[in-house]
């Protein structure tokens, strides 16, 4: 696709795929104006959906778990919900790349880094059908466990 070409030609791919990340995840900002120009400008540059995001995935799961760890609040909200959608798009693509960010998350020293991570955790589990919590179960056990130990009451709640 010529735009995709012509972006990555100036930017790089690097950038390029920040770029597309960030624009991918603002399809999940809370105002419905910057959705509706996020999907726009998504649609004109990205011929092919699915393709695209297997190559950003690193760089989106990065700014999800980004987001998740902000001060502000309206930020982990759209990052939970965003983190959400793209498991139940693509749960089983997503999910080895996602759950260990998370789990390093939850070993952060700020609480409100942790806060937003069980955020990320709650959503994901909301989201993943049986079968996906089954499959990572593995993974998913420890991160839960240590959500439920933290020494800090507002993790715990969460």
């Amino acid at each position: 696709h010529k735009a995709n070409s012509a972006i990555e030609e100036v930017l790089g791919i690097e950038k390029k795929n920040s770029l597309l990340a960030s624009l991918y995840l603002a399809r999940s900002d809370t105002s419905s104006f910057v959705r509706q120009k996020a999907l726009q400008v998504w649609k004109t540059i990205v011929p092919q959906t699915p393709r695209v995001l297997k190559e950003i995935m690193p760089m989106y799961v990065e700014k999800v778990v980004e987001g998740l760890a902000s001060k502000n609040e309206e930020r982990r909200n759209v990052s939970a919900f965003a983190l959400g959608d793209i498991v139940r798009k693509l749960g089983d693509l997503v999910l080895p790349s996602i759950v260990p960010h998370l789990q390093n998350g939850l070993m952060s020293g700020n609480e409100t880094t942790r806060i937003g991570i069980c955020m990320g955790l709650t959503e994901l589990m909301q989201s993943a059908s049986k079968k996906q919590v089954e499959d990572f179960i593995d993974m998913l056990i420890p991160a839960v466990q240590a959500t439920l130990c933290d020494p800090s009451e507002d993790v715990r709640e969460k």
